[in-house]
Formats: structure tokens, C-alpha cells, sequence
């Protein structure tokens, strides 16, 4: 069954939508490997810079959570953290920039 969601959700949907079905269906089988599939398509996908961190943020956090190594969990956490830092910075540039059109 999780097969044929996984092939639904590489043929037929895009972007956004096929990185939080890959999630879910990592979700129900506690597998790995679906969220590092759901990064690589966010990665590479057209969508909002947005959009695409906080996908990232997300499955990130998903994988420290079944990460089998503290190797591979100190790894997603460099990864979430960078993440991190790119949203914060992205928001600060936003307010900076409303600033500016507000004075």
C-alpha cells in the first residue's frame, strides 16, 4: 500500500504537495528515508523560499526523530539549525523591508 502512495505521490504530485506526502507517508512507516526523499524533492522543486524552509524545518525535525545513529541525528540538527538561521534571516529582512515602507 505505503508503494503505490509513494508512486501516487512521485507521478502525480508537485512541489508542495508531493514533499508533505512523502512526510506522511514517512510518518505512518517510522521510515528515514521517505523524509530524505521529501528534502531532496523540496530542494529541487519551484515553490516560495518560504515555503521551501519550512518544509525543510519540518522533516528535519522528523528525521533527529528516527535517525538510528547519533551520527546521522548531529548531522539533521546542523541541517535544522541552518534551516533555521535561513528563516530567521528571511524574516528579518522582511521586517527590515517593512520598515522601510513604513517611514
Amino acid at each position: 500500500m505505503e508503494n503505490l502512495k509513494t508512486v501516487i505521490a512521485l507521478k502525480f504530485l508537485k512541489g508542495e504537495a508531493r514533499c508533505w506526502a512523502l512526510n506522511a507517508i514517512g510518518d505512518k512507516m517510522h521510515d528515514g528515508h521517505y523524509y530524505q526523499m521529501a528534502i531532496e524533492e523540496c530542494k529541487k522543486a519551484k515553490m516560495p523560499a518560504n515555503v521551501k524552509l519550512d518544509i525543510q524545518e519540518i522533516t528535519y525535525s522528523k528525521m533527529i526523530e528516527t535517525a538510528k545513529s547519533e551520527q546521522e541525528k548531529s548531522a539533521y540538527a546542523d541541517s535544522l539549525k541552518q534551516v533555521r538561521t535561513q528563516k530567521q534571516t528571511m524574516f528579518m529582512t522582511m521586517l527590515k523591508g517593512k520598515k522601510k515602507s513604513i517611514i
